[in-house]
């Protein structure tokens, strides 16, 4: 009897120890949960938007044709003729020029140059409500610019291109672009000189460069990073100097400039 009883206790442990084991194979030690990173990826994961590579440069794929590569391009300077020296591909040169846009292109040689899926139609918004033809250039991109068409000759015939937004890039040969302030605007051009006011269609235009060193073929928008000095002392269609000590306080840059790319008849 005490044999078979030995031989059930045995049993016994040994079916206690089996179980034992199933159950810890069954439990995840607390040192195997997943492990979180507390350290930035690797910079050879191109897919991580923690790349320690990462910059903020635009991509140079084929959406913006004609102007890759602009993530290095080195600021403007200025030589002794009083011009600056700016990359050919973001120069404006009115009545010649805008970057790779030549005054005499139309539409298929904006198709040409700078790709057919960057030039898109649309009808563009003017002043006193009206809408005439006009295409987009660099769309939803920081290069944008708009090419108006000469009344009658849409799409055949450029007028002139307006550049806005964050399009710093583009620049005239004195070194004008969007982002200049009123000092820089006084100094390119050698006097003080007069704009429209704001809140109105032509809000913010240069009405006069004053005889200075800024001739025509440049039209800007001056626009205000401190919106609060300009009510109510610079509203409305009235000239306003430089001068004005709210001019100053309003802190006015260039908030859209347009290039002339053509005068006179166009046959």
């Amino acid at each position: 009897m005490s044999t078979i009883l030995g031989i059930l206790g045995g049993i016994i442990a040994l079916a206690i120890i089996i179980f034992k084991g199933m159950d810890m194979s069954n439990t995840i030690p607390e040192d195997r949960s997943p492990h979180i990173e507390t350290t930035s990826p690797s910079s050879g994961n191109s897919n991580s938007s923690y790349d320690n590579n990462s910059t903020n440069t635009p991509s140079t794929s084929t959406t913006t044709k004609g102007i890759e590569d602009t993530s290095t391009s080195t600021p403007s300077t200025t030589n002794t003729s009083g011009t600056v020296n700016v990359d050919q591909k973001w120069l404006c040169i009115p009545f010649e020029r805008v970057g790779l846009i030549q005054a005499k292109f139309n539409e298929n040689d904006l198709k040409r140059v700078c790709g057919t899926e960057n030039v898109v139609r649309e009808e563009v918004g003017r002043e006193w409500g009206e809408t005439i033809p006009g295409t987009i250039v660099y769309p939803n991109s920081p290069y944008q610019i708009t090419v108006e068409w000469r009344d009658g000759r849409a799409y055949e015939v450029i007028e002139k291109i307006r550049i806005e937004g964050d399009s710093a890039q583009w620049q005239t040969q004195q070194g004008i672009h969007i982002g200049s302030t009123l000092n820089d605007l006084v100094a390119i051009n050698g006097n003080s000189f007069e704009f429209h006011g704001f809140e109105w269609d032509y809000s913010g235009k240069v009405a006069s460069w004053n005889n200075g060193t800024i001739k025509d073929g440049i039209t800007i928008f001056l626009a205000p990073e401190n919106p609060a000095a300009v009510f109510p002392h610079l509203l409305g269609d009235d000239v306003y100097s430089t001068t004005n000590p709210k001019a100053l306080e309003a802190e006015l840059r260039v908030g859209a400039m347009e290039i002339l790319m053509n005068k006179g008849v166009v046959f």
